[in-house]
């Protein structure tokens, strides 16, 4: 049944001044009158029409939450059930899940509502109060809407498309990365049973998933097959179709050697050589190869950005590293000051204090974006790595060393400590250059 406006003000006593509503608390609070509070699901989301009763300053239901499928048919008899009550005078919100509210967000948009707020579900669960643990989506529904009527909270700020699209990009490589580390680990297992001594040779100068190994194991490559092999043999089975290069020779000199004395497990003609691993080499190649083609995919994207340019300003990070971190952090100016870009991504320290007790800072909240926690960490141990050589920052670097050796701080509460002063350089590093369209290097 529709609810008319003036039932529903009848109701609850709610007063209208300047599209705000008031709590009686002698000040407005900029919000719309009545919110959609909607507990996202897979498919479908449960939803509830509430207001607030300024008498009571309770949260009062005015359509009780109801399933509604993530079609035009039914979200459409939910705005049949709204009635006429005016689009304007409601704000919509839902805890974020990634990508499941986005069709959510689409119709209501296409259907005039103007304040669509989709919140970090961890704000809405801190603010909750409840000591008992209890969860329904119908409470959820409430504890929404609650948030949305007597908790501090601002609209935020919708991303651009294009940086959507550099971000999705983005985790997607990441995820790329994690099952070629995956393959790389089973790889790894199967060849301590076929040639265990060829992983200490393959580490010396080289990662076992180069070229020339991988195409050594494709071939199906046993200590007994080898043994028969003469060195420009192996060579050649290590290059390809590709160029024999001279550090093929001195592999394969020592393969040779390795393989005489071997004490392998798998016979040369087990699944293990025939099968499993030619089979996960052939799935890292193809890996591989898409991995550095959505890399530069990802470089074209991002390098336009002011973010970019900083970022390859530490000597140490590459056209990879920044690309990264580009896509997941795009632009500084939507923050006031560093510490609040710290905060986003969750490497600022817990603080504990209480009374007359000494002021204690912990662990790192990890309470942000960890994409970008992830590859902080990456581009500090990039910038640790190239040191030695002469390469990476070199402030970077003795800031570690001053909190690594100097303090006695453990490896990661340093490089944590590195990837703050990162986010400090690189967050007045962007602004001077947005500012004068020039790289400051203080």
């Amino acid at each position: 049944m529709p609810f008319g406006l003036a039932r529903i003000n009848r109701m609850f006593g709610m007063c209208r001044s300047r599209g705000t509503v008031s709590l009686g608390f002698g000040k407005e609070i900029g919000m719309k009158k009545y919110v959609l509070a909607v507990d996202v699901g897979k498919g479908k989301s449960k939803i509830g029409l509430f207001g607030v009763n300024t008498q009571t300053m309770r949260v009062e239901t005015i359509l009780k939450p109801k399933d509604y499928a993530h079609s035009e048919s039914e979200l459409g008899c939910l705005l049949t059930r709204i009635g006429d009550l005016p689009v304007g005078d409601i704000g919509v919100m839902m805890e974020s899940t990634y990508v499941y509210q986005s069709p959510l967000v689409v119709f209501f948009r296409r259907h005039g509502f103007t304040e669509i707020s989709v919140i970090n579900p961890l704000k809405i669960k801190k603010s909750c109060g409840d000591i008992q643990k209890v969860k329904t989506d119908k409470i959820d529904c409430r504890r929404i809407a609650r948030f949305y009527f007597f908790s501090e909270w601002t609209v935020p700020i919708e991303i651009s498309e294009e940086h959507r699209e550099a971000r999705e990009l983005s985790r997607y490589i990441d995820s790329m990365l994690k099952e070629k580390a995956s393959l790389t680990c089973r790889l790894r297992q199967h060849l301590c049973m076929v040639f265990p001594e060829i992983e200490s040779i393959a580490e010396e100068k080289s990662p076992i998933t180069s070229d020339g190994f991988l195409n050594l194991f494709e071939s199906g490559m046993h200590p007994e097959t080898l043994k028969k092999k003469t060195v420009p043999g192996i060579v050649t089975l290590m290059a390809g179709k590709g160029k024999r290069h001279q550090a093929y020779t001195d592999y394969a000199v020592k393969i040779k050697e390795a393989a005489k004395h071997s004490l392998y497990t798998a016979k040369e003609d087990g699944v293990e050589v025939t099968i499993i691993i030619p089979d996960i080499v052939r799935r890292l190649k193809g890996l591989i190869r898409k991995i550095g083609e959505l890399e530069e995919k990802l470089a074209s994207m991002t390098e336009k950005n002011d973010i970019f340019a900083v970022l390859e300003s530490f000597d140490g990070i590459g056209r990879k590293l920044a690309s990264h971190l580009t896509a997941e952090i795009w632009e500084t100016v939507s923050y006031a000051t560093p510490q609040k870009l710290i905060a986003s991504i969750g490497i600022n320290p817990s603080r504990s204090q209480s009374g007359e007790t000494i002021d204690r800072y912990g662990k790192i909240v990890k309470a942000g974006n960890r994409y970008i926690r992830h590859w902080l960490f990456e581009a500090i141990s990039s910038i640790l790595r190239q040191r030695p050589r002469g390469h990476g920052d070199i402030r970077i670097s003795d800031y570690y060393n001053k909190k690594h050796s100097d303090e006695k701080l453990h490896h990661y509460a340093a490089t944590i400590a590195c990837c703050n002063k990162l986010v400090r350089q690189l967050y007045y590093r962007s602004r001077d250059l947005t500012k004068t369209k020039e790289l400051i290097i203080k």
